[in-house]
């Protein structure tokens, strides 16, 4: 295997881990938001 190719894998999962990040913290804020609304 190459370099640029583990390297490309690497960028690859850094990616994905930043996407699933972000995406479950607002999925996270989102139901605290609609839970708040519920409550009221």
């Amino acid at each position: 295997m190459s370099m640029e190719f583990i390297l490309l894998i690497v960028y690859a999962c850094a990616f994905v881990l930043i996407i699933l990040t972000v995406w479950t913290y607002c999925e996270k804020e989102a139901f605290k938001k609609s839970w708040k609304d519920k409550n009221i």
